[in-house]
């Protein structure tokens, strides 16, 4: 996300000049760097408990001693997924700020 505010300084600019709230511009990255979370959590989890939980639940890791099984707390996974959301929403959120504090001119003119 950070790259992708520095990459549109000028549409930034330029955005702001014909009027656009500095809080729409701001919180279109915050929802993009959310979308972008939960876009890989879901594939994330689409991936962990279709194919990878049951893979591990039907054919355990065999060791000398016993049987090692894939343990799964969804408190835990529900946990991160949280944290990951906060940051990503602060991910977009203190980029798209700090171009927004710039003058309108010099994001124009790529300064």
């Amino acid at each position: 996300i950070f790259i992708n505010v520095v990459s549109r300084k000028q549409e930034i600019g330029v955005a702001r000049a014909i009027g656009v709230p500095q809080n729409v511009i701001i919180a279109s990255y915050f929802f993009q760097s959310c979308f972008y979370a939960m876009t890989g959590v879901g594939s994330a989890l689409i991936v962990f408990f279709g194919f990878i939980e049951p893979y591990f639940r039907q054919n355990p890791i065999d060791f000398p001693f016993t049987n090692v099984y894939l343990a799964v707390d969804p408190t835990v996974i529900t946990m991160q997924a949280a944290l990951l959301f906060f940051a990503a929403g602060l991910a977009g959120y203190f980029p798209a700020r700090m171009i927004i504090k710039q003058p309108i001119l010099s994001l124009i003119l790529g300064r």
